[in-house]
């Protein structure tokens, strides 16, 4: 850059249209006045306070504060940032220190395309949980973390745009042997829309997950056997947390994420735990009637209950919060039991099937599972409001004795439900 270098307010153009558009003093009330004009997919409005400062909007809604210049005679453009997120004259403000750079020698534009070249992939996990937190379920956003955060380990050091598919689809094997080929293709899942998200942002050009095989899936249809569900039961007799959680889960057929983030005000005196809409994969508030059995495996209510109520988990930084450390308490248990591979969905699978074998009407085993379909979904679901809570409570006592009779545990309540 020489000091001859030109900065130029707006591009030349004899366009009556554009001349008439130029020369827009931009401010809170006018910027929120403008919009793209007819035909066009892309288009700047240019201050006339701060030659080269303008307003772009660009087809999809998307309107970005940027700043023009010439280098050498080539044209330049930079981007402030976002309309929405960064007041006019701060943007204005801005433009005016990227112009005095420019006359100093400065790119900003190369500047910026320097800067993100070095970005490394890290340092963009947590603006894309932040982004994806907004726009996915909590246990879609929890699993989304825990991919990233810690399958994807081996990427944060590595800066973004010197990722390649042959990397991605490195870390794809590791985890494939590591963690099994079905987590293997959820953190490439993961993986894919965390890029995706990086090349809307600028950081690259391509999804570099693009074109990488997943691995076959096979349908799940693990259903523990009788001496699987006492080799289980029995393996989680020392009360901590995770035993405690994985007794309820076989219990109830619930998700693993609403009992982790589990709250003593969710539990009436009668042992109906209604869990919260924002906690269920359907987005409805699910009720489970807790068998005496169930109740059991609850802590005692003085040990979990604080300020923030949850029933499981730890207090970090004085900050109560539900069950965490899912991965490491599993591989704790598998290494204690020896069972052939094994998941906590496949509790909800085993429930299903034993109810289905004892004759509970299919609408209730749905029910218990919290599926909208059959008798609750399309249509019929507009009309049908029952809860079905006594059919449910009735066929979870069941599911517990069943449970009871298979353990055959001294220390369980001796218990006799009519389940008719």
């Amino acid at each position: 850059m020489t000091p001859s270098s030109k900065i130029i307010a707006f591009p030349k153009t004899h366009d009556r249209q554009d001349k008439r558009r130029q020369g827009t003093t931009l401010n809170k009330t006018t910027a929120k006045k403008l919009a793209l004009p007819a035909g066009k997919n892309d288009f700047v409005y240019w201050d006339n306070v701060v030659a080269g400062f303008g307003l772009r909007i660009r087809a999809g809604g998307k309107r970005s504060w940027i700043v023009q210049y010439r280098v050498n005679s080539v044209m330049q453009k930079a981007t402030i940032g976002p309309a929405d997120a960064i007041e006019p004259d701060d943007a204005r403000n801005e433009a005016r220190w990227l112009i005095g750079d420019v006359a100093k020698g400065s790119d900003p534009a190369k500047v910026k395309r320097q800067v993100k070249a070095l970005t490394k992939f890290g340092e963009l996990v947590e603006p894309f949980l932040a982004y994806a937190g907004d726009r996915q379920k909590p246990s879609t956003h929890e699993a989304t973390t825990r991919n990233l955060r810690t399958h994807a380990k081996s990427l944060h050091a590595t800066a973004v745009r010197d990722i390649g598919r042959s990397d991605i689809s490195r870390l794809h094997e590791r985890v494939s042997e590591k963690s099994g080929p079905v987590q293997a293709n959820r953190v490439l899942a993961a993986l894919s829309g965390f890029f995706a998200w990086a090349v809307g942002k600028g950081h690259l050009d391509l999804n570099p997950v693009m074109a990488v095989p997943k691995n076959a899936e096979k349908p799940r249809e693990r259903v523990l056997s009788d001496d699987e569900i006492r080799t289980i039961w029995k393996g989680t007799d020392s009360g901590s947390n995770y035993d405690r959680i994985l007794r309820l889960l076989l219990l109830t057929g619930t998700r693993r994420t609403e009992v982790g983030s589990m709250r003593w005000e969710e539990v009436n005196g009668n042992g109906l735990w209604t869990v919260p809409a924002e906690r269920m994969k359907n987005g409805l508030p699910h009720e489970v009637s807790l068998s005496v059995q169930a109740q059991a495996c609850l802590p005692p209510s003085g040990e979990g209950a604080t300020q923030t109520g949850f029933v499981f988990g730890k207090t970090i930084d004085g900050d109560r919060r539900g069950y965490s450390g899912w991965s490491r308490s599993k591989a704790r248990l598998d290494g204690r039991l020896k069972l052939p591979a094994w998941g906590l969905h496949d509790f909800r699978r085993t429930m299903s099937t034993r109810l289905h074998e004892a004759d509970i009407q299919p609408h209730i085993v749905e029910a218990l599972l919290a599926h909208v379909s059959g008798h609750k979904g399309g249509v019929a679901g507009v009309y049908n409001k029952a809860s079905y809570r006594d059919q449910k409570r009735q066929a979870l006592e069941l599911w517990a004795s069943m449970i009871e009779k298979i353990v055959r545990m001294s220390d369980l309540p001796d218990v006799s439900q009519d389940t008719k």
